[in-house]
């Protein structure tokens, strides 16, 4: 079986927050697996580093890469919606 909804990145892990105001700082680590989402370009276990600013609208900037090799990963932005 394979997923292939490039250029998303299937992976499951924790991430620490750490609020100050309205903005939150947060990394994580995840694992995913390659033979399942190949077309991601990783491998092995995965390291975040993000932000995000607002309440039930935010937005956010992240650095997901490999931990084998940081300098390959992928910076992302976007904003996330909360229906409360």
């Amino acid at each position: 079986m394979q997923c292939d909804d490039h250029p998303g990145v299937n992976h499951a892990g924790v991430k620490l927050l750490a609020p100050i105001n309205s903005f939150t700082i947060y990394s994580g680590i995840s694992v995913n697996n390659s033979e399942f989402d190949s077309n991601d370009g990783f491998n092995g276990p995965l390291a975040s580093l993000g932000v995000e600013y607002g309440n039930d609208v935010k937005v956010y900037a992240e650095y997901l890469a490999g931990i084998e090799k940081v300098e390959d990963g992928r910076a992302s932005f976007g904003f996330k919606v909360f229906f409360k």
